[in-house]
């Protein structure tokens, strides 16, 4: 059941119970636990603790386990991967989410006007000023996410982009995976049904967005997207012609001029919808928030309304009426 909550509140009593839950193959740091332990005792009205992840699925575990445990706050340290593990363990509890940023892209915390350093993103925490945002997921066969869903070339170059490379080379990796992806590159006939109607195009990659985007504050795949419209964006890129490019890169200049973000992007293939239904002529790997999940032909991927609740600064959330 959806969190019968607005989507946004200023309204957030300060945490006394939290759970901090530290990845550290996700780029984060032993200065990362100190200063949680550094905050933490600075608060002696706060009962707390710091779990570290040691294998896939125990961020939603550990997640699953506060919210059992009674408390209400969990901080995710690490990338977009632990962050969505995290609020899978969360969705539709009372108990709120905080990110301290610790990733290569960190594409959810640029979305949501999170800090970047560590110490700021701890801050806001523990903050009884931040407000509380309510967020939506995705949902592809019982598997949720945060950000997308991919399929083909969106999930290629996931998948080519090592943790020794993304440690060594930061956002610099995904331009090197995304140029060797290029070698495996083949175009797909895909059959998008939405609300009933199916809609035929070709491409080298789908895209199903709760989040379009990018890494970089204010940019987006497309303007009118949001993580809190209770719908999921499909993309469809149909190559690396210079119509294509040209397309791409103004929706991006789209998502940065307030009054064209209510507007559909300039992309030739873009919809919005509660429900989609993809189905490829050629089996493709699928990535979830650029995690590997499953090769496939066919799949459903549904909005998961107001799943999370994520703390965020309190002027980057319109107040409640």
């Amino acid at each position: 059941m959806p969190i019968p909550a607005p989507e946004s509140s200023r309204s957030n009593p300060a945490p006394t119970r939290v759970r901090a839950i530290l990845n550290p193959a996700a780029g984060s740091r032993q200065d990362v636990r100190d200063a949680l332990e550094q905050a933490f005792a600075a608060r002696p009205d706060l009962h707390w603790e710091i779990l570290e992840t040691q294998a896939g699925d125990d961020a939603r575990r550990f997640a699953a386990e506060a919210v059992a445990l009674g408390h209400d706050l969990v901080i995710a340290c690490g990338g977009d991967g632990t962050v969505m593990e995290v609020a899978a363990g969360l969705k539709d509890s009372p108990v709120a989410l905080a990110i301290i940023p610790c990733g290569t892209a960190n594409v959810l915390a640029k979305e949501l006007d999170l800090p970047d350093s560590v110490e700021a993103a701890l801050a806001l925490a523990l903050d009884p000023a931040a407000a509380i945002r309510a967020v939506d997921m995705g949902c592809v066969d019982g598997r949720l996410f945060l950000l997308r869903a991919g399929i083909g070339y969106e999930a290629l170059y996931n998948l080519e982009t090592s943790r020794e490379e993304k440690a060594r080379l930061g956002r610099w990796a995904y331009l090197l995976a995304a140029r060797r992806a290029l070698a495996r590159l083949r175009e797909v006939r895909y059959a998008i049904t939405i609300d009933g109607e199916t809609h035929t195009t070709r491409g080298i990659t789908c895209m199903i967005c709760n989040s379009a985007g990018v890494g970089i504050a204010s940019l987006r795949m497309a303007g009118c997207a949001s993580v809190g419209d209770g719908l999921l964006d499909v993309i469809v890129l149909r190559g690396f012609g210079l119509a294509q490019i040209a397309r791409f890169l103004a929706s991006l200049v789209h998502s940065l001029l307030p009054f064209l973000r209510d507007n559909p992007p300039p992309l030739e293939d873009y919809w919005q919808a509660q429900t989609i239904t993809v189905e490829c002529s050629r089996r493709q790997w699928m990535t979830l928030d650029g995690e590997p999940f499953k090769q496939s032909k066919q799949f459903t991927a549904s909005a998961v309304p107001q799943a999370v609740r994520v703390r965020v600064p309190a002027a980057a959330v319109e107040p409640v009426p």
